[in-house]
């Protein structure tokens, strides 16, 4: 009886040696694969760090050229507007000068016509 009891103690304890063997081969495998991602994601967040710089570089660079041309742009309109207030304010001059043109050729010929009927008068 001794016997039996000894034979199945040996039975039980290698089929725990057993499972135990298989469970620590499927965790070493686990944590195999878990270092292996660890790595391909340090290495992907790296990568994307070096390529993140460059994309905020290339952003910076994008972001001075917008600048420089908004205030070019600023700067030609400011001078367009001076020319257009100058040209309106020469076109004033021109058209008052041509007023008092009108109005000085408007009082020769009244003067004129003054004149001539005095003479018809005469």
């Amino acid at each position: 009886m001794i016997t039996m009891f000894y034979a199945q103690r040996n039975i039980y304890l290698t089929g725990i040696t057993l499972l135990l063997g298989l469970i620590m081969v499927s965790t070493h495998k686990l944590i195999v694969e878990l270092l292996e991602a660890r790595s391909k994601v340090a290495s992907a967040s790296k990568l994307q760090g070096v390529s993140g710089l460059a994309e905020k570089s290339a952003i910076n660079e994008k972001q001075k050229t917008i600048n420089t041309l908004q205030d070019k742009l600023a700067k030609l309109e400011k001078d367009l507007y001076q020319k257009e207030k100058s040209n309106v304010s020469s076109k004033n001059a021109s058209e008052s000068k041509q007023d008092v043109e009108l109005d000085d050729a408007e009082v020769i010929k009244s003067q004129l016509a003054q004149s001539n009927v005095r003479r018809r008068n005469i």
